[in-house]
């Protein structure tokens, strides 16, 4: 491990601090002395990290460096400019005319630490900011690459491209091989990120095959973090099968075939930093825009968006910790609606669920020709104090079937809470599993004013939990307040002996408006029960019973033995 550092200390002011080490490296300009020597000392020290048409092979040595060091008013800081001239630079890697490179670079003299080996995850960051009227190439112009070494090498794998159309755009590229074609895994408007300082944060897992690599791409704006562009892959190839290793270069390398579309070129980089292991990222949070037709809520989607306008990132990727956010306000996105957001869903998973604003959430399972079965929706939680699941005072969550097919639960994380302030509802229809699963005490409460209506009648299919094994006891509270709404169907309970999915506190009400099955009573402490439209409830013996309230038309029996105490 090596560690070192750079500064002037006699100026009280830090200009540069540059760290090697086995878990990260970083690079920042000083403002001072040899920019070449500084960014060989970190990237490739004793060697050259730097290609630039000023070097050996370059057709351009009368400009000098074509990297330099400027002071910038906005980050108010040193950073590095690079150049690329249209009329007279190369690309030295090649000796080639119809293309310029100015990049920095890791290869194989660089410390094993800057490079990507099968089993590693790696985390690249840096920051770049493209001048007002950017001109990029028709064909390609990287400003960032990730490069495979040996074997299938002609093609970098990924790329962060500008790109000229109609508009210019940002797009970030997916080579699998060099042989294939190139997958854009996202795109932006090119104008929105002109003239402003960006973040850019990449991560890595090195894996040849889907079920080994993982990659992630996070670009932000630095002034706000606003996120402008975000891709989330966990099942990717990350390098080709004959590759020794991945390595990162950044700069300018851009085709120069059609010259009238180009026009000389800086670009400013700041804030280089190469670590070992994976960032944490901060969730990203995206509204419904996909309005009211039947659609998926889960995976790749254009029906989630940063914005709740549909002005931002669409989702791009199924991040385990999205936070997923329906506002009634607009379901639509760029063409407002409002309405009953219908969405399907296969197994899939994500951070946190939030209805709010008279949002309603009609969820199922994704119907399909050729797949039975349940699938599950888990709500991961983030790690925070903060709920994970929340339905406000205004909005309903519907979890149902339709078909004998296809069933859906829906599951917290160990680590998830929630709060229902408005209504859930879980009915299977009499067609496949409805239901909703805890997995800790307490971590879902049913609040003050709050409803859950339960109509699950598919045998054995227990609206709220079934066994230990699925769902965890007293995982629920019904708040003094709250009310759980039985509509008919298989007893809310289950029938594992001595296991109870959730607990009422004193105030809530247990109403019954069709007639219970057995063991919805039996050695159970209740609060209030209310008994409506016309419903006949006969209990078995029972622990407790808060209040009790028949309405006209409705029914209640007593089992013939055993005490049945009442406390209200």
């Amino acid at each position: 491990m090596r560690n070192f550092y750079r500064s002037i200390s006699m100026v009280l002011f830090f200009v540069a601090f540059i760290f090697n080490s086995k878990a990260q490296t970083t690079l920042n300009a000083t403002g001072s002395g040899n920019t070449y020597s500084l960014i060989n000392s970190v990237l490739a020290p004793g060697y050259n990290a730097v290609e630039a048409p000023d070097q050996a092979t370059g057709t351009h040595p009368a400009f000098g460096q074509h990297i330099a060091q400027v002071f910038d008013a906005t980050l108010n800081k040193n950073v590095f400019e690079f150049y690329s001239h249209l009329a007279e630079d190369n690309d030295i890697s090649t000796g080639s005319t119809d293309r310029q490179r100015v990049e920095i670079k890791t290869y194989d003299q660089s410390p094993a630490n800057l490079i990507g080996t099968i089993g590693e995850t790696i985390t690249y960051k840096w920051r770049f900011k493209l001048p007002t009227g950017f001109q990029p190439s028709t064909n390609f112009t990287h400003i960032h690459q990730v490069k495979p070494v040996n074997g299938d090498d002609a093609d970098p794998l990924f790329t962060l491209t500008p790109r000229k159309g109609t508009p210019n755009r940002l797009e970030l590229l997916y080579v699998p091989t060099s042989a294939g074609a190139t997958t854009t895994l996202q795109t932006i408007n090119l104008s929105t990120i002109e003239n402003v300082w960006v973040e850019a944060t990449e991560i890595i897992t090195v894996g040849a095959t889907v079920g080994t690599g993982k990659y992630s791409f996070r670009l932000k704006r630095v002034s706000d973090n606003a996120v402008l562009m975000a891709y989330n892959n966990a099942a990717i190839a990350t390098i080709r099968t004959d590759n020794s290793y991945i390595r990162p270069k950044w700069g300018i390398y851009r085709n120069v075939l059609i010259p009238a579309d180009l026009r000389d070129e800086a670009i400013r980089f700041s804030d280089f930093s190469i670590a070992e292991g994976a960032a944490v990222l901060a969730p990203i949070t995206y509204y419904w825009v996909g309005g009211t037709a039947q659609s998926a809520i889960h995976g790749i989607s254009a029906n989630w968006n940063t914005a709740l306008d549909g002005s931002g990132v669409s989702r791009s990727g199924a991040a385990a910790d999205d936070v997923l956010i329906i506002d009634g306000t607009n379901i639509g996105g760029t063409t407002p609606t409002i309405g009953i957001v219908n969405g399907t869903a296969t197994t899939t998973a994500f951070g946190q669920l939030i209805l709010q604003n008279n949002a309603y959430l009609s969820l199922q399972r994704t119907p399909s020709p050729t797949t039975s079965g349940t699938s599950n929706v888990t709500i991961n939680g983030n790690g925070t104090s903060a709920d994970d699941i929340v339905i406000d005072a205004t909005s309903t969550f519907k979890i149902f079937s339709v078909t004998t097919a296809y069933g859906l639960t829906l599951t917290q994380g160990i680590n998830a809470t929630g709060t229902i302030a408005g209504t859930m509802i879980i009915a299977d229809g009499g067609f496949a599993t409805a239901r909703y699963y805890t997995k800790a005490i307490g971590s879902l409460n049913f609040l003050s004013g709050s409803k859950c209506f339960v109509n699950n009648t598919v045998s054995g299919d227990y609206p709220l939990g079934t066994t230990a094994s699925t769902t965890t006891a007293l995982g629920i509270t019904f708040k003094s307040g709250s009310q759980l709404i039985y509509q008919g169907g298989v007893t809310t309970f289950t029938v594992t002996a001595g296991f109870v999915p959730f607990s009422f506190d004193k105030g809530s009400t247990l109403v019954f408006e069709a007639a219970n099955v057995a063991n919805m009573f039996d050695t159970r402490s209740l609060t209030n029960i209310l008994v409506r439209n016309s419903a006949t409830v006969t209990a078995e013996a029972f622990y407790n019973i808060d209040t009790l309230t028949v309405m006209p038309g409705a029914k209640f029996f007593l089992k013939t033995t055993g005490g049945s105490p009442f406390s209200g």
